[in-house]
């Protein structure tokens, strides 16, 4: 441009000095001047004007001419004339309220220089517009001792694009003015104290800038959930009971705002299925007893869990307790003298049982009462075997053993253990390809270890070092979600299936037609629920940890419909 500029003055030289040597005249040749308007912005008390003068042919500053600027309006007039600066620039501050005006920018011209294009232009003074958006966490503890609040703030004036924000705006907690806040640059930061209100309460935090006569009033607000953790306890009456006898339990559910009464408590094995439920008092006691033939004979370590239905309460689980229950008697076998009426019993139950038809009916009915009530994979540690010297060993320090699928003992090469020692240490370890892991030396006293693979259920499991060989060739089972999930299904629709041979037979689509031809649905979960099991027991995504508590979740639903 600037090059075409320079080309067209040359022309204008050559062709008058070609006219000067035909008639003789004598012209002179002026550059033109131009004004580059580089912005307009809003400005307290009216608006900022600045540019520069500039020589239109080589783009250079032409500093000492005078630019006059005009601005008129509605709402009042401004004139004002000023010459450029050193370096060609001028930068006027206009003081006229809010309102729409035309601005007039204009220069004359002289021997030397020909008179720049005016610039015409309309402007609106406006108030400035902000925004702003407070950033706090969704759910915080009532008793938490502070909450950070992070506030950005934005503004607009109409004449260019957004920008920074800086002034000061007022932080409210739950509708009570806390702290006059600085921002900087659109960004600040604050720690309210506490405390906010109590657990349960939904708390408003917004951050306010005042409305001025150069600017317009901003809020921005965010909704806190109050909560508050819980504990529980759990302790047993004998730590060493018979097969046949019940095992006593009891314990306490509070929060930080005391006792939590009508909570329902489930006991079971660590990480294991529950075996027992109970509701607390007034006073967040519970109480009840276990039946120690459904814990496994040997060491069993049981814990009371708290999920509650509240979604501003956090839930808990206990401490672990040990229990080991004995070995059932043997049944002694006497010889029995059989009176003439027992005896003709007898002959009556073998015909029957020698019936086919009884025996198929009795048959049925077994299968679906084992379906209905089989348990869920036995998962968690088995212990190895002690040696008949095992008391006269030495103390253990390690634990070994294999990490097996729980459903059919495969070894699972991908496996890995965390163990945390009562010293605070950290061990991990990963298993080979037929599934062994170890871990020597650690640390007396408690130990906690955790095992994890793709596609299983994570297990924990507590014990205390050093052992007497209990804790080698131990056998870590992990379920598979996909049976978990299946399980949890199979639990829910028991009740639901026609006759107890359809049990065996009928898959999750097909009972849930079924139920749906016969307008006998429990609740419109049971569609959500088909759906999800069948796209993680068939899928070809492996279902995770969460497909898994969305599905007992829903058959929960189901089951307390059935």
């Amino acid at each position: 441009m600037r090059l075409a500029r320079a080309l067209a003055a040359v022309a204008v030289v050559v062709a008058v000095a070609s006219a000067a040597r035909a008639d003789n005249p004598v012209i002179h040749v002026r550059s033109r001047l131009r004004i580059d308007l580089d912005s307009v912005e809003r400005a307290p008390g009216g608006l900022t004007v600045s540019g520069s003068l500039r020589d239109d042919a080589t783009d250079e500053p032409v500093a000492g001419r005078t630019i006059a600027i005009s601005v008129d309006g509605d709402h009042g007039f401004w004139h004002y004339a000023e010459p450029s600066g050193p370096d060609g620039s001028f930068h006027w501050h206009v003081p006229v309220p809010l309102g729409a005006y035309r601005l007039h920018l204009g220069a004359g011209g002289d021997d030397e220089y020909l008179a720049p294009v005016a610039i015409d232009r309309t402007v609106d003074v406006n108030r400035r517009t902000p925004t702003v958006t407070v950033q706090v966490p969704a759910r915080i503890a009532a008793h938490a001792p502070s909450l950070h609040v992070i506030v950005e703030a934005h503004e607009s004036d109409g004449l260019g694009p957004p920008r920074a924000f800086d002034g000061h705006v007022w932080i409210s907690v739950a509708g009570q003015r806390r702290t006059d806040l600085l921002v900087q640059d659109g960004h600040a930061e604050t720690d309210e104290l506490g405390p906010f209100g109590r657990a349960g309460q939904r708390v408003d935090v917004s951050a306010a800038i005042p409305a001025t006569d150069e600017r317009n009033s901003a809020t921005g607000t965010r909704t806190v959930l109050l909560t508050t953790p819980t504990a529980i306890t759990l302790s047993v009456d004998e730590r060493r009971v018979a097969a046949n006898d019940d095992v006593g339990v009891s314990g306490l559910v509070r929060d930080d705002d005391g006792f939590v009464g009508n909570a329902v408590v489930a006991v079971g094995l660590e990480n294991g299925a529950s075996l027992a439920s109970f509701t607390t008092d007034e006073h967040g006691r519970f109480s009840g007893s276990l039946r120690a033939r459904d814990l496994p004979t040997g060491s069993a370590f049981v814990e009371a869990r708290y999920s509650p239905h509240e979604d501003w309460r956090d839930a808990s689980v206990s401490p672990t307790v040990p229990i080991e229950v004995l070995p059932a008697p043997p049944v002694a076998v006497w010889p029995y003298v059989v009176s003439p009426a027992l005896t003709l019993l007898a002959a009556l139950v073998v015909f029957a049982a020698r019936d086919r038809r009884w025996r198929r009916y009795v048959v049925v009915a077994r299968r679906a009462r084992r379906i209905a009530a089989a348990p869920a994979t036995t998962a968690g540690l088995t212990e190895g075997r002690r040696g008949i010297l095992s008391s006269l060993r030495r103390p253990d320090h390690g634990v070994s053993g294999f990490v097996v699928d729980a459903a059919d003992d495969r070894p699972i090469a991908d496996a890995t253990l965390v163990a945390r020692t009562a010293d605070g240490q950290s061990h991990a370890a990963a298993v080979d390809e037929r599934g062994r892991f170890a871990f020597e030396d650690l640390a007396p006293g408690p130990l906690v270890v955790e095992a994890a693979a793709p596609g299983y259920v994570a297990e924990r499991f507590s014990r205390t070092l050093p052992h007497r060989g209990e804790l080698r060739n131990a056998r870590v089972r992990l379920v598979p979600v996909r049976a978990r999930i299946f399980d949890a299904w199979r639990r829910a629709v028991a009740p639901l299936y026609p006759t107890p041979r359809a049990a065996e037979t009928m898959t999750p689509r097909e009972l849930f037609e079924h139920l749906e031809r016969r307008r006998l649905l429990p609740n419109e979960s049971m569609a959500t629920l088909t759906s999800r099991v069948e796209a993680a027991v068939w899928g070809a995504r492996p279902p995770s940890t969460d497909d898994l508590a969305e599905v007992e979740r829903l058959a929960s639903a189901l089951k307390a419909d059935v």
